[in-house]
């Protein structure tokens, strides 16, 4: 279930001025390859929903919105990739956290999160989602 209280947790404040982060950005190139595909659906999120504003991203997407956030779902699952996206989150240093891809990526899979918890599909089923790895590692999840 999504959990705002997660974000907050952070590291770093999400809401800090950030460098401008362009799909072409030298910080994308800090994924592992295999992850760098993530830049085009991430960015959507970038200038888009921030902390405060998530909720409220998810209750206006209009059909092609959820259209083409439901393609991307399903290329993100297809590929198996869920664990290696919240490996690298895992993983991120601070720098890649206040400046990088890390807080696309991780709204991303937030309001993947959300739409999942409200039964919409293809996010039902909880196939790409934000994992703590944290409690992973310690045998809690």
């Amino acid at each position: 279930m999504f959990s705002m209280a997660r974000l907050f947790d952070a590291k770093v404040d999400p809401m800090a001025k950030k460098p401008k982060l362009t799909p072409s950005s030298k910080w994308w190139n800090r994924l592992p390859e295999e992850l760098r595909y993530l830049s085009e659906p991430a960015m959507i999120y970038l200038n888009g929903p921030i902390v405060q504003k998530m909720e409220a991203f998810v209750a206006e997407l209009r059909p092609a919105d959820l259209a083409k956030l439901a393609k991307w779902y399903m290329h993100i699952a297809g590929r198996g990739d869920n664990f290696s996206i919240n490996r690298w989150l895992h993983n991120a240093s601070i720098e890649d956290q206040k400046f990088g891809a890390y807080w696309p990526i991780t709204c991303m899979l937030f309001i993947f999160e959300m739409l999942a918890d409200k039964g919409v599909p293809p996010f039902r089923s909880g196939e790409v989602r934000h994992i703590d790895l944290t409690d992973r590692i310690n045998g809690e999840a």
